[in-house]
Order: structure tokens, then C-alpha cells, then sequence
């Protein structure tokens, strides 16, 4: 037997985008039975705080906790083991390459397959919207990438 596929999940804090693509992914994969692993971490290095509580609040709106999530950095060791690195924009794009050159061949942009150049950071917004948006975008792309390996 094989082990799981290996997803890491990539934006700036780890507080928000990456945090609600990794809840996703994990929950998608679950009720399919498909056997994963997923994670997540930021670029900026923040370490140990929780996710963002807009980003909680709409993803309890889908049936996804984020209440255990604590930020990551992102690490080497990380883009070493992932099968799949999937990330927000162009600056997690030059990140991760720039931490590990060799994972560029494994860099999967959301951006595109929801439809848009980069998902966007809703964080600091004083609005649920932005958040929503967020979450459906990621959503949309997880999907794909979900669809594409069948």
C-alpha cells in the first residue's frame, strides 16, 4: 500500500486562506474516502496563533472548524515532502521556490482554477464578505484539483 498523497496548503499568515484550503481539502477528501494528508503554513513566518475569527466564523457556516488551528512557517522540510503545493498568489510562488527550487514542478496556482488571477486576502477586512468570497474561491479550486486527479 502507498502512502497518502501529501498536500500543503500556502499563503502569507497561515491564519485565513491556508488554513480554510487545508480545513476544506481534509473535509473533502473524508467524505469521499479518499486517504490524504494536509497541511498548511504561511510565508511570513507567524508561528502558533489561531486562525483568523472571520475566517472561523464563515467556515463554521459550511461545517468546518478551524477553532485548533495554530499558524506555521513555512519550511523546506515541508516543501520537500508535499506531493502537492498549493498556493494563493505569485509571491507564495517566489516563497516557496525561493526556500526549496526544486518544488516549483509541484506548485499548484488557486487563482486560475477559481477563476481569477490570485485568491485574494481577506484578512483585516471588517466585512464577512471578502471572507465569504475567500472561502468560495478556495472551495472552487480545491474542487478542481480534487477532479483532476481522477
Amino acid at each position: 500500500m502507498s502512502a497518502p498523497e501529501r498536500w500543503l496548503f500556502v499563503c502569507s499568515g497561515n491564519i485565513c486562506r491556508s488554513a480554510m484550503g487545508e480545513a476544506f481539502a481534509r473535509r473533502f477528501a473524508e467524505d469521499r474516502g479518499i486517504e490524504l494528508h494536509v497541511e498548511s503554513a504561511g510565508t511570513l513566518g507567524i508561528v502558533g496563533e489561531p486562525a483568523d475569527p472571520k475566517a472561523m466564523r464563515v467556515c463554521v457556516e459550511i461545517g468546518l472548524d478551524l477553532g485548533a488551528h495554530r499558524s506555521k512557517a513555512l519550511t523546506t522540510e515541508q516543501l520537500l515532502s508535499a506531493d502537492r503545493i498549493l498556493v494563493m498568489s505569485e509571491d507564495h510562488v517566489r516563497a516557496a521556490v525561493g526556500l526549496e527550487p526544486g518544488c516549483a514542478d509541484r506548485i499548484v496556482r488557486l487563482g486560475p482554477l477559481a477563476g481569477m488571477l490570485e485568491v485574494d486576502d481577506p484578512h483585516g477586512s471588517w466585512f464577512l464578505r471578502p471572507y465569504r468570497r475567500c472561502r468560495e474561491e478556495i472551495q472552487r479550486a480545491v474542487t478542481r484539483v480534487f477532479d483532476a486527479r481522477r
